[in-house]
């Protein structure tokens, strides 16, 4: 998933610095159009893939830290707070 997000990225930066801006602005205002809305699409996705790739660690992060804490429980049982 990071790669696909990596390349988006520079997917990105590529068109941002590629395209003549200006040039399409001024002469072919159509295409300007739909060249920034393409960019907007874009960041937007980027933007929905990082957020979705970093919920996913976070889970497997708190997924990981609660089977830790079972097996530590699990091993040392006096840990545990009494009820």
């Amino acid at each position: 998933m990071q790669t696909a997000i990596d390349n988006l990225g520079e997917s990105i930066a590529k068109t941002k610095t590629e395209v003549d801006w200006e040039y399409l602005r001024d002469n072919d205002p159509s295409e300007f159009l739909k060249q920034k809305e393409l960019l907007a699409e874009n960041e937007s996705n980027l933007k929905e893939a990082t957020e979705a790739a970093q919920k996913l660690q976070e889970d497997a992060l708190a997924s990981t830290v609660q089977s830790e804490q079972a097996l530590l429980l699990e091993t040392n049982p006096d840990w545990q707070d009494p009820v």
